[in-house]
């Protein structure tokens, strides 16, 4: 549970940082490979433009979904933090196959029983390259802060103004994740933690 909890909160972090990097291209009208840079959906290296309505939620779920109300049989509960306010699911019968890639899992996370992030994860170099062509075909290229280093990211502004995603693959455990997160339920969980962060000052 713990690794699980430090994942996210550094992909939440690398999330903000690479924001500000990217929002300050932004500033300047484009970005590292020379090409133009728009705000909305529409990204300059996608390959179509992209509706808003692909961006409500991750295979027909959409974002804050409450499972304990759907009744899925099929979406199975598989952690719970310690406060009770994160949740963890897994579908029983999910396509594990993005693309020509084999997905190892794709779990979904939840704040006060709200869906608000999927995580994807997949083994091995061939399977981060194939999730990868998938990715940038479906949603054009991400934003890549280093060149040498395999992390791309799409902020808000590349989305529907309220989905960040971003892909990642650690050349050491050869692991790669794609994490989608929904920014209003993420703020929201942001606020509580910072809250939460502030009263704990007493307890010392």
């Amino acid at each position: 549970m713990k690794k699980v909890l430090i994942t996210i909160c550094l992909l939440v972090g690398m999330i903000l940082v690479q924001g500000c990097l990217e929002n300050n291209l932004v500033s300047q009208d484009a970005i590292p490979d020379g090409t133009q840079k728009s705000s909305g959906v529409n990204s300059p290296n996608s390959s179509k433009s992209l509706q808003k309505n692909e961006f409500e939620g991750f295979r027909g779920i959409a974002w804050g979904t409450n499972f304990v109300d759907t009744n899925d049989p099929n979406m199975i509960l598989r952690e719970t933090s310690p406060d009770t306010l994160m949740t963890w699911y897994a579908k029983t019968n999910e396509n594990l196959i993005i693309g020509a890639s084999n997905l190892s899992t794709i779990h979904y996370l939840c704040y006060k029983n709200q869906l608000f992030s999927v995580s994807i994860k997949a083994e091995g170099f061939a399977n981060y390259d194939a999730l990868k062509l998938a990715i940038f075909t479906k949603y054009g290229k991400g934003y890549q802060s280093n060149r040498y280093i395999p992390d791309w990211y799409w902020s808000e502004r590349r989305t529907d103004g309220k989905v960040q995603m971003m892909l990642t693959y650690n050349e050491i455990r050869k692991i790669t994740s794609f994490d989608l997160f929904y920014k209003p339920i993420e703020e929201q969980k942001e606020k509580d933690d910072e809250e939460t962060a502030r009263k704990a000052g007493g307890d010392f």
